[in-house]
Parts: structure tokens; sequence; C-alpha cells
């Protein structure tokens, strides 16, 4: 009875060095904190795909105030990360 071979040069996926960007809290009520951004454009657009804000080359640690944005729906993108942020009123 055979249940499988082992292939001892099988190979895993490298783990990336790039830190984790973080955006908190979602959702939020105006202020969201933007971690390991360092030199990353960051970009935000509403649901219509207004760019309601952008920052090119930001630093380490990044906050956008949304507390004069409508509540709602938000699209941010940091590098090639994106995310959806709440905005509660």
């Amino acid at each position: 009875m055979v249940f499988g071979t082992i292939n001892p040069t099988a190979s895993i996926n490298a783990i990336s060095n790039k830190p984790v960007i973080s955006i908190a809290p979602n959702p939020t009520t105006g202020i969201i904190n933007i971690k390991n951004a360092e030199k990353q454009n960051v970009v935000v657009h509403n649901t219509q795909g207004t760019k309601v804000f952008e920052k090119i080359n930001a630093s380490n640690s990044e906050t956008i105030d949304f507390s004069e944005y409508a509540a709602g729906t938000y699209i941010v993108r940091v590098g090639s990360t994106t995310e959806r942020v709440i905005l509660v009123k």
C-alpha cells in the first residue's frame, strides 16, 4: 500500500521581509493612523472615485484626518495595499 511520496526538492515560498501596512482604527470617527507606509504613496478615494487625499513618498507613520469628510466608505491605498475605511459620524 503506497500513500504518497515525499519530494525532498520541494520549495517553500520565501517569506517577505516587507513590513505589514497597518491602517487603524477602522471604522473611525475621524483620525486614521497608517503604520509602515515609508516611501509609499498614500491615496484616498470616496466611493464615487474622487480622490480626496494624496501623500507622495509618505513617512513610516502617517495620520489622516477624516473629520472634514462625509460619513461613508473610503478606499485607502498605500503602495499596493488597498483597504476600505468606514467613517462613522
